[in-house]
C-alpha cells in the first residue's frame, strides 16, 4: 500500500517496530494430521490432548 500523497517526516515511525504479518491459521487436528504424516503413527500416538481451560478463556475471548 502507498501513501495518496508524500508523508511529512513527523509522520514516520522511527526505531524498533512490530510487524504484524499475515497469519497462517492451523487446527490442532491439523498439525497433528501433519506430524503423523512427516513422523509417523508411532510419533504422533506420543501427544496427548488435554484441555487447558487458562488457554480456552484465550482463544474464547
Amino acid at each position: 500500500m502507498a501513501p495518496s500523497r508524500p508523508l511529512d517526516s513527523d509522520c514516520l515511525l522511527h526505531g524498533r517496530l512490530p510487524v504484524n504479518l499475515p497469519a497462517l491459521t492451523v487446527s490442532v487436528a491439523e498439525m497433528l494430521a501433519t506430524l503423523r504424516q512427516v513422523a509417523g503413527e508411532a510419533v504422533a500416538r506420543l501427544v496427548t490432548v488435554t484441555p487447558d481451560p487458562a488457554i480456552e478463556a484465550i482463544v474464547a475471548s
